[in-house]
């Protein structure tokens, strides 16, 4: 969980800071390997963005990395039927 949103928060930027290429945030990633995050995920991680960058879907799920620590919004409840006047 912490190498999505640590990927997140360099790929699309904060408030504070701007958003880098998926090279740069990639690079991150790996610059931070081992010590901030699981040396063994790093790679696993980088291996779905480079197969969602292919156009091949991710092996675990439908997200793609600009989504991936982004929950699905459930679809509004349908309106409730309106009530006759008697």
């Amino acid at each position: 969980m912490a190498i999505a949103d640590a990927f997140d928060a360099i790929f699309r930027g904060r408030l504070y800071r701007p958003a880098r290429s998926l090279d740069e945030s990639v690079s991150e990633l790996q610059r931070h390997s081992g010590s901030q995050f699981d040396p063994g995920l790093v790679p696993l991680f980088i291996d779905e963005i480079d197969r969602v960058e292919s156009g091949v879907p991710p092996s675990g799920g439908t997200a793609s990395p600009a989504t991936a620590t982004s929950a699905a919004k459930p679809k509004p409840a349908a309106p409730a039927p309106a009530k006759k006047k008697k």
